[in-house]
């Protein structure tokens, strides 16, 4: 249970539609951003996650392009820029229902399925989804966030939601006319 309520913006993205690519949790895997928008490329209803990874040079991470990136079944493109930064692209659309949830910020109303692989990437004894099972399941909460911002509890109920919805600035990529290498699935 909650005591306190978490008033960073986070990408909601990482934690509401990574999960689903059922990668393992590593310190790589800590270090990524994604986003739903790249510049020029990639718009929020082409169902398509973009992660960033820093720096792709390392064996440890050619490791995990090959054994987790590479063979996911939703990769999609790649592409390594002059700063061993690496885009990697993955096709959503087997998550089409929960990405048009995402993009309304009603993570409650995602699958059972989605949120029991949400809820298996984060662990239930992790600090991170103490928060985020309030998120995808908010009625179970309402009394206590009710308490933490000190409003009714029928307000909650009426907005339904715990969480905001993403911020579109904090999810969107930048595009930099630097020298890409695309390397497709």
């Amino acid at each position: 249970m909650i005591s306190s309520l978490y008033n960073k913006y986070f990408q909601k993205s990482k934690v509401f539609l990574f999960p689903l690519l059922e990668f393992p949790k590593t310190k790589l895997i800590s270090s990524v951003q994604t986003f739903i928008i790249w510049e020029n490329r990639i718009r929020q209803e082409d169902c398509k996650l973009v992660c960033l990874y820093s720096d792709v040079e390392s064996e440890e991470f050619k490791d995990f392009e090959m054994t987790h990136i590479r063979t996911s079944p939703y990769f999609h493109e790649s592409y390594v820029n002059s700063e061993n930064q690496g885009i990697y692209i993955f096709d959503m659309y087997d998550y089409y229902q929960d990405w048009k949830y995402f993009l309304k910020g009603k993570y409650s109303y995602y699958t059972d399925n989605s949120k029991l692989l949400i809820k298996r990437y984060y662990g239930t004894k992790s600090e991170e989804y103490k928060y985020i099972q309030t998120y995808l399941n908010p009625s179970d909460h309402y009394k206590v966030y009710s308490e933490l911002l000190g409003v009714k509890e029928e307000i909650l109920k009426e907005v339904g939601e715990l969480c905001d919805v993403y911020d579109v600035n904090k999810e969107f990529l930048k595009f930099t006319p630097i020298n890409l290498e695309v390397t497709p699935a």
